[in-house]
């Protein structure tokens, strides 16, 4: 064991070439110096910072005037880790590994208050900008309330001054506080897999070239990353099967020959559990669709080569998978992710993943004159698997534009 033993510093840091360097100890000076080769820079942070909260979740709370964010982040994954559903859980942790850690975490609680959520929001609208996406409102209400959710809960516990949020007491005041003190514009959109967002028109969503783009572009960084076009190619038909059947991701990339239905549906039974490991040469682990709901969602016809050629392929496997896993991948649901967002990037494509579920529905809706199908929002509204009319008529707005002027 080493002599010069130090428990005021981090037994853990990433480093510049995607590794994490820690104490197996859990401080630092203690035990053996490891290294693990984690991936991008990003990522070594992110696990960087999962380490140091799985280790501070060990001991209770104890408040203090040196008591900062990081030990009520601790306390909160510790207390929430089981009791939260996951989904909720696992985007809660991605708020404080990734927000609120690095831009509050050394901020004692006893200085709390409203300055607290204008740095953590000015951040969340500084990385915006520079890269230059323009589309930040989803992601910046979802942080946003992820903070409110974890603040609350320390003023619960009475660990954090009730003066956190000002004056407001609910989301929604927090929400607008938030806008005003950052200057955030456009309509609230909380983002998760698109069905919060609100009144969108068909300039909002991208339309069918840009989804060809982006296909290309994920075809292009797949094989690339598989050394294989033929494998790049079938993720590329997959982005277009997602935008032409309105499928979520997880639906998407779980998604089996049998459930391509002869009379051009897709059934809907069953997702892929993204909260489990795929192992190769296992069964696929799935879950429930979300809310339980099953649905067999219409299948434009555009796509049917595409699925064609998926069924195809997957039969000379020898398995009923339309979208394989990449090789050497576990976590299929987190590679498929990052994949998208790296076409993203690359195809300038400036609307979340989940923006091809939102052009299904547009445009199924769509006039028309619009190159739309036109079909009656109670369909829509079962394709999509809403359990409310009103949720499908409250999303997708059809008019090209929010313009007003003389009606002829």
């Amino acid at each position: 064991m080493a002599t010069n033993v130090t428990s005021d510093e981090p037994f853990v840091r990433a480093l510049k070439d995607g590794r994490i360097v820690y104490w197996d100890g859990g401080i630092k000076g203690v035990g053996v110096r490891r290294f693990k080769r984690i991936g991008t820079v990003a990522e070594a942070e992110s696990a960087a910072q999962r380490m140091l909260i799985e280790q501070a979740t060990g001991a209770n709370l104890s408040i203090g005037p040196g008591t900062t964010w990081l030990d009520l982040c601790s306390q909160w994954n510790k207390e929430h880790k089981n009791m939260t559903p996951v989904g909720t859980y696992r985007h809660h942790r991605s708020v404080i590994e990734r927000w609120i850690i690095p831009t509050i975490g050394d901020v004692r609680l006893i200085d709390t208050g409203i300055t607290t959520l204008t740095a953590i929001t000015r951040a969340v609208t500084t990385v915006d900008d520079e890269r230059g996406k323009g589309r930040a409102q989803s992601t910046f209400d979802g942080i946003v309330a992820s903070l409110y959710v974890i603040g609350m809960w320390g003023i619960d516990e009475n660990w954090v001054p009730d003066t956190l949020f000002g004056p407001e007491t609910k989301t929604a005041g927090v929400l607008k506080r938030a806008r005003a003190l950052t200057r955030v514009s456009g309509r609230a959109r909380i983002h998760n897999d698109g069905d919060n967002d609100r009144g969108l028109y068909l300039d909002d969503v991208p339309g069918w070239d840009a989804v060809c783009n982006l296909a290309a572009a994920v075809a292009d960084r797949a094989g690339g990353v598989a050394k294989s076009r033929e494998r790049g190619e079938l993720y590329g038909a997959g982005v277009r099967i997602s935008a032409g059947t309105g499928t979520r991701m997880c639906e998407l990339i779980g998604m089996t020959i049998p459930q391509v239905l002869e009379s051009g549906e897709l059934h809907i039974s069953h997702q892929l559990n993204r909260y489990l490991k795929w192992v190769p040469g296992e069964p696929m682990p799935t879950a429930p669709p979300k809310g339980g709901k099953k649905r067999n969602a219409a299948i434009w016809a555009k796509v049917r080569p595409d699925l064609d050629h998926l069924i195809a392929a997957a039969r000379e496997r020898g398995d009923d998978f339309l979208l394989p896993p990449m090789p050497a991948t576990t976590w299929w649901a987190d590679g498929w992710g990052r994949l998208l967002d790296t076409g993203r990037t690359e195809a300038g494509w400036t609307w979340p993943g989940h923006y091809l579920r939102h052009h299904y529905g547009t445009f199924s809706l769509a006039k028309r004159v619009n190159d739309g199908y036109e079909r009656e929002p109670s369909e829509v509204k079962e394709w999509m698997g809403h359990t409310k009319l009103s949720t499908t008529l409250d999303t997708y707005i059809q008019r090209t534009t929010a313009r007003t002027g003389w009606i002829e």
